[in-house]
């Protein structure tokens, strides 16, 4: 019997093969919420806001837009977000740590697909931009208030 139990034990353990192991998380998230801080009436018109994603940027001021993206120097929210809630969650998954990120904003598309523009920018303290030295395996919660009659500074360039 104990010969049995030993050999089942025996089998039990090889077929395994680490499959018990906790897999190890390569990637990075930052994730929050967008916080409209406006009273609905300052919103502007539905049709002047095309798209709404948040976008992390290595560099800051970004250099181009679209080459960020395309180049990876860039990640946004995978999916339109909606500006229907007065608070907005987003996750964004940072395939590469250990990097920096110099530049997070909620942005709008508000015509052609090159008509973008910040509506609210993440900072701790209200007069400096905030890096997130971003580690893998970490998760960062941050949170991006809009005001519309507060839109900050655009420093995109296309």
């Amino acid at each position: 019997m104990k010969n049995i139990l030993l050999i089942l034990l025996s089998i039990f353990v090889v077929a395994c093969d680490g499959g018990l192991n906790p897999e190890i998380e390569r990637n990075a998230y930052v994730q929050g919420k967008i916080i409209f801080i406006s009273p609905r009436e300052k919103f502007p018109p539905r049709d002047s806001l095309k798209d709404l994603r948040v976008v992390c940027f290595k560099d800051y001021p970004p250099n181009n837009i679209i080459e960020d993206v395309l180049t990876g120097k860039a990640y946004f929210t995978e999916t339109p977000l909606t500006y229907d809630m007065d608070t907005v969650p987003f996750q964004i998954k940072i395939t590469d740590p250990p990097t920096q990120l110099k530049y997070i904003v909620a942005a709008q598309n508000y015509g052609t697909l090159l008509q973008w523009r910040a509506i609210g920018v993440y900072h701790i303290n209200q007069d400096t931009i905030t890096t997130i030295n971003v580690q893998t395996g970490k998760k960062y919660e941050i949170e991006i208030q809009v005001d519309w009659d507060k839109i900050p500074y655009q420093p995109f360039g296309l």
